[in-house]
């Protein structure tokens, strides 16, 4: 069965656009299943039915795995007996029948649109830090990425004049529209606030957001930048990098921004991720038509 993993994820690594930690998911899933199989006496890939594959999953219930876990596992299981069918090397899909593990998704935390303003409001216009944390909030709220992505963001994957930024993740490539206000912030930044950062004595590299060293703003120092203007503002909420990119998902299919649009936006490999936030949409909205009875 190994060989047929080893075939498998070499024929995703070249035909798909997978991040390296998608393609060491699907590696680390197959290879424990396989591992499993081989214990109960399972070693070739035509032996394998769906009942094989149910006593796995529920072996990595009882391990203590996730429900989450359990879905992208069955997921795998599923992508990878499609291929080997394709492949003429099974005859049927044995993980078609898979039973999906039963779970209640927590709903993401979303801001107010009043909320996002008060948070944009908070980073000083006459500081070169503030220009840059203010540009950084803006293109963040505005184009949904992911923080490691907004912060990996060079000089040259940003055009203003289009409006336009080029985000890089794993194998793949996406451009994403800014709208005016980051364009604006951006181009403040870029032209005062990083040259002052720079002119301090230190050498600043490609990249488009960069500390008192001049080097790049890390993750982690992005965090304690959105805490520190949370309480700023006043809002109560725990409010993380991706908060921001739920907000954005949400206000964008609440402004009638199709779906499929928005998954393009926030590089979703799959329709149905995006199709969590018409899930908080109508669960906003059923919040709302609760307090309006009350009130």
């Amino acid at each position: 069965m190994k060989k047929h993993v080893q075939h498998f994820i070499h024929h995703i690594e070249n035909e798909r656009q997978l991040s390296r930690n998608t393609l060491e998911a699907y590696t680390r899933d197959l290879r424990d299943m396989v591992d499993y199989l081989e214990t109960k006496g399972v070693s070739e890939i035509s032996e394998v039915r769906t009942h094989d594959m149910q006593t796995f999953i529920q072996h990595l219930d009882q391990m203590g795995k996730s429900a989450a876990t359990q879905s992208r596992v069955l997921a795998t299981l599923r992508t990878f007996f499609d291929y080997l069918q394709d492949q003429k090397i099974v005859e049927h899909n044995q993980a078609k029948k898979l039973k999906r593990p039963k779970f209640e998704k927590k709903l993401p935390e979303i801001m107010t649109v009043d909320e996002v303003e008060r948070l944009l409001a908070e980073p000083s216009d006459h500081s070169p830090i503030g220009l840059r944390d203010k540009a950084m909030l803006e293109v963040l709220y505005s184009t949904g990425l992911r923080v490691s992505e907004l912060v990996s963001l060079n000089i040259e994957d940003i055009n203003l004049s289009l409006g336009y930024i080029r985000c890089s993740t794993g194998n793949s490539v996406r451009v994403v529209p800014i709208g005016k206000s980051s364009i604006e912030a951006l181009e403040h930044y870029l032209k005062v606030g990083r040259e002052k950062i720079c002119r301090r004595g230190v050498v600043c590299d490609e990249s488009a957001f960069v500390n008192n060293a001049g080097q790049r703003l890390t993750r982690q120092g992005f965090w304690k930048l959105i805490k520190k203007y949370t309480e700023q503002a006043g809002i109560k909420k725990t409010i993380t990098p991706h908060t921001l990119r739920h907000s954005f998902a949400v206000h964008m299919i609440e402004s009638g921004v199709e779906l499929k649009a928005v998954k393009e936006m926030l590089g979703h490999s799959d329709l149905t991720t995006t199709h969590l936030y018409t899930a908080v949409k109508q669960d906003m909205a059923n919040s709302a038509k609760k307090n309006t009875r009350k009130s």
